[in-house]
Order: structure tokens, then C-alpha cells, then sequence
């Protein structure tokens, strides 16, 4: 009987493994990410579709291939650094406009996610910003952060002459969270700017699986089908 029972509960999980399996993420250039099939994974949180959009207008776009990616935070608490080591100085407008995906992995949901600045200095009408849109369990359309399917948030990092900043927001568990994130130095008309480096980090917290209807619809029929041969076997004795 258990024998049986051990059978069908393992043909109902049969199937449901990835057919690809992310590998850990590890220290490269933004191109490098961006040509990952599969993402990369931070613990059990999965980065992916990595991609570089249009920017603003006048602004020169920082090449990916200058632009270092590293893993970084923990486990519990991942997180992605971006070395920019970028500097303008007068009129000049740096850029790095670009999407990718977080996905949360089996038993673990997303509740928090933080956009912080390292070696940002400004002066003048020089600035440093960066502002990052998260879309809750859907997905930006276009090339642009519009039309987000779920619930939009958006995290603001700067630094200008005398005063700097970084950001941070909690939200309800998900298991996705689509983001685009656009790194400014502009020296402004009369001023310099200068960023070293921007981190994103998202939090993490264990979540309870609920089985998929078939998979727990055929568990259920597993017990149902062992329950009654338990009896039949009884009355037979």
C-alpha cells in the first residue's frame, strides 16, 4: 500500500523540476549578465533578462562591456553591485538605462528591495541620481517603465552638492519583481559628478508552497486510493 502511495505522490511531482537551471551568479560585466540565457542565482533568488533600454535624450550611454556586475549581500538579503567608476564634468551626461527580472525561488517570497549609492560626489549643478521602477508580480511593456501589470514602486538614490541620499521600500510577499534602473552622472552647466559604484538589494523571507490544483488533486486521490485498499484489506482478514 505505501509502496503505491509513494509511487503516485512521486508521478504527481514528476515534471515540475526547471528545465534549466540558473547558476550562481558571479562577478563579470553588465554585457556578460545580459548575455546570460538562463539568469543567475544569488542563493534561492534568480536574476534574468538583463537588458539595455533607450535612454534619455543627450545623454551618452555608458557602454555594458565598462560597466562591472558583482553578486553581493547574503543568502537571505541578495543583491547586485554596479561599478560605474564614471565621471562628468561641465555639459556632460552619462547613462546606464536597463531591465532585469528577480524571481524568487521555491519556498522563498520577495518583501523588500534597496537602491544605495557608493562613491557618488557632486558639485556645482553637477548630479548623481538613480531611480529604479519595480513592477510586483508582472511585467513592465515596451522598452520603457510603463503599463506595469502589477504594483508599481519606485526607489530614488542621488547625491548633489551638499546633500545625498538612498532609498528603501517594503511590500507583500512576491514571487516576482520586474525592474528597470537608470543611473544618471550629469555635470550639469557649471558643476562635476562622479559615481564609483549603485547597489540593489531586495529582502527575502521564507514562504509556505502551496501545491499546484493536479499535483494536489492527485495527492489527494493517492490517499483516497490507499484509505481504501487499508479497508478492503481488513475486511478480507
Amino acid at each position: 500500500m505505501f509502496k503505491l502511495l509513494r509511487r503516485v505522490v512521486g508521478l504527481a511531482f514528476a515534471g515540475f523540476a526547471p528545465l534549466v537551471a540558473a547558476n550562481p551568479c558571479v562577478s563579470g560585466s553588465l554585457q556578460d549578465y545580459i548575455d546570460l540565457l538562463a539568469g543567475c542565482e544569488v542563493g534561492a533568488t534568480t536574476f534574468a533578462n538583463f537588458f539595455v533600454a533607450p535612454g534619455q535624450s543627450g545623454a551618452t550611454p555608458i557602454d555594458p562591456t565598462l560597466i562591472d556586475v558583482a553578486p553581493g549581500g547574503s543568502v537571505s538579503d541578495p543583491a547586485l553591485v554596479f561599478t560605474f567608476d564614471a565621471n562628468a564634468v561641465g555639459v556632460e551626461l552619462f547613462e546606464a538605462f536597463f531591465h532585469y527580472s528577480v524571481a524568487a525561488g521555491a519556498g522563498v517570497a520577495l518583501n523588500g528591495a534597496s537602491l544605495a549609492l557608493s562613491g557618488a560626489s557632486a558639485s556645482g549643478l553637477g548630479a548623481v541620481t538613480a531611480v529604479q521602477d519595480l513592477c510586483l508580480d508582472g511585467t513592465f511593456q515596451g522598452g520603457v517603465p510603463l503599463d506595469c501589470t502589477g504594483t508599481p514602486l519606485t526607489l530614488i538614490a542621488f547625491a548633489i552638492d551638499g546633500d545625498s541620499g538612498n532609498d528603501s521600500a517594503l511590500f507583500a510577499n512576491a514571487s516576482l519583481v520586474d525592474v528597470f534602473v537608470d543611473f544618471v552622472v550629469d555635470g550639469g552647466l557649471f558643476g562635476a559628478a562622479a559615481l564609483g559604484s549603485g547597489t540593489s538589494q531586495y529582502a527575502t523571507t521564507a514562504s509556505t508552497p502551496v501545491p499546484e490544483p493536479p499535483t494536489l488533486s492527485l495527492i489527494l486521490l493517492a490517499l483516497a486510493a490507499a484509505a481504501g485498499l487499508g479497508r478492503r484489506t481488513r475486511s478480507a482478514a
